[in-house]
């Protein structure tokens, strides 16, 4: 299938999108991720995009995370996305950079890739956003993985999906609490610390529904003091 783009502009940024989506059942977004990475910062809300951090970006949509990540003079934005409307998109939004600062990986993130990818690469990732739509989960449950992320790893900032998965969420959390790292959860909408709410399970009497009930999806975020 021949695939159009078109080019959607602000006041500072300037992207490609893919012009359709509906063969891929795919929704089409527009400013969405501008906003949320560019402006909101929702990746940096716990810390920030140093230029000694090496990023690996699952789950990299077009790219506006990791042009959002080299503009802020990181070293190395290894990106993964498997869908192919958003990867050729993402490719022509960062066919400019030098392939030393971003290379572009059509694998799905799971944790037999990553862990292959981890085994395999001389750079050492220190900071890992990911958005892989449920797949947050296998990896990160992974001893593997989760070994390399305590040994190597300082910045973690990632969507969860929730569903009935709060308390693996909770669990998620613990491993790196006790390893000494922070923790947050927020809400996806307000940006509003939610931690606490799923902890202890908060009823909140307005919708009638407890914390883990409520959310179908949070943003998580682990880093190192």
């Amino acid at each position: 299938m021949e695939l159009g783009f078109e080019l959607y502009k602000d006041i500072n940024y300037s992207l490609y999108y893919p012009t359709d989506t509906s063969h891929c059942g795919l929704p089409l977004h527009h400013d969405i991720p501008v906003r949320e990475i560019f402006y909101d910062k929702i990746y940096e809300k716990y810390f920030s995009i140093d230029e000694t951090d090496n990023i690996l970006d699952l789950g990299s949509h077009i790219g506006v995370f990791a042009m959002r990540a080299l503009g802020q003079g990181a070293q190395r934005v290894y990106c993964f996305e498997p869908e192919a409307t958003y990867y050729n998109c993402l490719k022509r939004n960062l066919s400019w950079y030098p392939e030393s600062k971003v290379k572009l990986d059509t694998n799905y993130a799971t944790s037999e890739t990553i862990t292959n990818f981890l085994i395999n690469s001389p750079i050492k990732y220190n900071f890992w956003k990911i958005d892989i739509e449920g797949y947050e989960y296998e990896i990160l449950e992974d001893k593997t993985v989760q070994l390399y992320l305590l040994q190597n790893v300082n910045k973690i900032a990632l969507e969860f999906h929730v569903g009935d998965k709060a308390d693996r969420i909770l669990n998620i959390l613990s491993i790196f609490e006790k390893a000494g790292w922070n923790t947050m959860l927020t809400d996806c909408t307000g940006g509003y610390e939610i931690l606490d709410h799923y902890k202890n399970n908060f009823w909140y009497p307005n919708v009638n529904k407890h914390a883990k009930e409520f959310y179908s999806e949070v943003l998580g975020y682990l880093w190192k003091p």
